[in-house]
């Protein structure tokens, strides 16, 4: 909630500075939200970070100029649309909050998870295409070793049900991998969402000299 506070007996200039901000901040077309921004943002930079496996800082800063250029296209749009009569407000909102807030978030999650699928999750060459083969015949030469085992029959069956389904482990671990990231990145995305809507708490304060010219 605004709280702007002045001098006693000074309240109407604070009122209409409280509604002028309400009013730029419900004028703020959906699309030109933090929120929607940052999606967008994130959807650019997807395509673009396995370009870097190994190289974070020259992530870093190609993430920094993208974000740049998106944010200059957006803030273009948003002042030829003509929604609000103080589009620079909005602009050094979206400035601050993906510049300093999303973007180092982002750029933390994105090196991180490329540097997972670049070491293929944890399991080395098990997952790339040899790493299958060797895998497949390691679990065959198991497989084989526990039939011929002087056990009961139904124990060697349990005991080569989860084998045979470890040949999957390295999808499981990608999928697992690529979820949680996935999961990360609507958090990050949904955090900016809740920035907006209490974007107001980010309205200056006027001072007491600003409001005897009113």
């Amino acid at each position: 909630m605004l709280c702007l506070c002045g001098a006693r007996g000074s309240t109407a200039p604070l009122d209409e500075l409280g509604r002028s901000a309400l009013r730029d901040t419900a004028m703020i077309p959906h699309e030109y939200r933090l929120d929607r921004v940052a999606d967008r943002v994130a959807a650019r930079l997807e395509t673009q970070r396995r370009t870097y496996p190994d190289d974070p800082e020259g992530a870093e800063r190609a993430f920094a100029e993208t974000t740049e250029a998106i944010l200059d296209d957006v803030i273009t749009e948003f002042r030829a649309d003509g929604f609000t009569d103080r589009p620079e407000r909005h602009e050094a909102f979206l400035r601050r909050e993906l510049l300093h807030t999303f973007l180092p978030r982002y750029t933390r999650m994105a090196v991180q998870q490329t540097a997972l699928e670049a070491r293929g999750y944890g399991m080395g060459t098990l997952h790339g295409p040899v790493g299958r083969v060797v895998l497949f015949f390691f679990i065959l030469v198991l497989g084989a070793l526990l039939m011929r085992a002087p056990m009961v029959i139904y124990v060697k069956f349990a005991m080569l049900a989860p084998l045979l389904f470890s040949i999957f482990l390295p999808d499981l671990i990608a999928w697992a991998t690529r979820v949680r990231y996935a999961g990360a990145l609507r958090e990050a995305v949904s955090d900016m969402a809740e920035l907006q809507d209490r974007a107001l708490d980010y309205a200056p304060t006027p001072r007491l000299s600003d409001l005897d010219h009113d």
